[in-house]
């Protein structure tokens, strides 16, 4: 895990550090099976929809579970949040919300979420306005 976050967050570092944000990791070995190309740009997307969205001096955390039934890696921002009315919709392709970034075309979320799909795993976003964002992929274990 410590491998696809990293590989997730490096191009993400700069534009942090001008912001003043703090990554914080809690990355517990985990074996993740997959294409790590593919998986690294579904985290790093969402990592890049937390960099964009938190106000300077925030905090993005990224945190895995490992458990007998699935893998959870959460990205969590503290962020404005998501509005509610938007929130339905931001794994839309094209979807623009209402805080979209000016140059935003509304693919990153959406292709993550396929990404994830394709990896047998689950998607999905809590957020709260004012109190930021959480994303949450479940990368379910199979037996053989």
């Amino acid at each position: 895990m410590d491998r696809l976050v990293g590989r997730a967050l490096e191009p993400l570092r700069l534009p942090a550090e001008r912001k003043g944000l703090i990554f914080r990791t809690e990355l517990p070995s985990a074996v993740l099976t997959g294409d790590l190309s593919w998986l690294g740009e579904a985290v790093g997307n969402l990592a890049k929809n937390s960099v964009e969205h938190t106000p300077p001096g925030g905090e993005i955390a990224v945190r895995c579970v490992d458990n007998p039934l699935y893998i959870l890696l959460e990205i969590r921002d503290s962020g404005p949040g998501i509005p509610e009315e938007d929130l339905p919709h931001i794994f839309e392709r094209f979807y623009r919300g209402k805080n979209a970034a000016a140059d935003s075309v509304g693919i990153g979320l959406a292709l993550s979420k396929s990404i994830v799909a394709r990896h047998g795993g689950s998607l999905e976003a809590q957020s709260h306005p004012g109190k930021g964002t959480c994303f949450r992929m479940k990368f379910y274990k199979t037996i053989v």
